[in-house]
């Protein structure tokens, strides 16, 4: 699909299916520097849904099926208070969503959330990301309308895009534990991590200085709460396996005790020496299960 081109030829089972692939699309660039390669990936996705889905009927809805599908989530959460918190808060960014696609310009509806879901960045160097950022912002305000009877004269607040572009050391890796697998299946993290994706969002279109430093709060808290329950998952789950094995070796001790009080086994090995003579020996065997010697060394 090339800038020229005026259509496309897909059906539109294809045609959904692109744009449920870009929905679903994560770049991250390790080093944004001054933004210039998601600043590209961003260009090229517009211009592609903007082929694939002229009146943003089918990204408009994307959006809203993905925040419905964080209520169905939510509505699972056992906390009555902290269910019906979040289930309000999801409501109200469908409401969001719709007045960003209604009153701008079509490609605004596209880039907001391509920048809010797809693309990330990352560099050493605070001063590029702070750059990164502000090519996003000039990009957002080209497709705003102004209305003049209407509060702010129509404009959008830009959004916060911190926890999208940040200063960090991409060639430091992450230490990943073997023991991780349990922590999909932990229901308080689970509960944490919708709830971290819902202050996000509302931080990512937070609108005054106030809101920005209660989200800003919040989103702390629950990172370190995260953070706990993690390491307290991981220490349950050496500890299980640690009393495991704990087991198995008193198993084994137990098991090299009874060999070894077993009477003393004698053969007796027949030869002929130098002279022809015919002699035997007698030799002690102790017989050590094999099983054991590879679980005790």
């Amino acid at each position: 699909m090339s800038w020229d081109e005026s259509g496309h030829d897909f059906d539109n089972q294809e045609t959904e299916s692109l744009i449920t692939a870009i929905d679903g699309l994560k770049a991250l660039d390790p080093a944004v520097g001054s933004g210039a390669f998601p600043m590209g990936i961003l260009h090229k996705l517009v211009f592609i849904l903007g082929k694939l889905d002229p009146r943003n009927e089918q990204w408009e809805q994307r959006q809203i099926r993905r925040v419905r599908d964080a209520v169905t989530a939510a509505e699972k959460i056992e906390d009555a208070a902290i269910r019906e918190r979040t289930v309000r808060e999801l409501e109200q960014q469908i409401v969001g969503i719709e007045e960003a696609f209604n009153r701008n310009e079509l490609d605004y509806g596209r880039k907001l959330y391509l920048i809010e879901n797809c693309l990330y960045g990352v560099d050493i160097q605070s001063i590029a990301v702070q750059i990164a950022k502000m090519r996003f912002f000039i990009s957002l305000i080209v497709d705003q309308r102004v209305d003049p009877d209407t509060t702010n004269l129509g404009v959008r607040p830009l959004p916060n895009l911190e926890t999208k572009f940040i200063a960090a050391d991409t060639l430091i890796g992450i230490e990943r534990p073997d023991a991780q697998g349990v922590l999909f299946g932990n229901p308080k993290i689970n509960t944490l991590k919708i709830d971290l994706q819902g202050i996000r969002h509302r931080m990512f279109t937070a609108r005054t200085p106030s809101t920005k430093r209660d989200l800003r709060e919040k989103d702390k808290a629950i990172r370190l709460s995260l953070a706990e329950e993690i390491r307290m998952s991981l220490v349950k789950a050496n500890e299980d396996k640690i009393n495991l094995l704990k087991l198995e070796l008193d198993k084994a001790r137990q098991a090299l005790k009874e060999e070894e009080a077993k009477p003393d086994e004698w053969e007796v090995i027949s030869f002929t020496n130098l002279f022809g003579e015919m002699g035997e020996n007698r030799i002690k065997i102790r017989k050590i299960n094999k099983a054991l010697v590879k679980i005790m060394y």
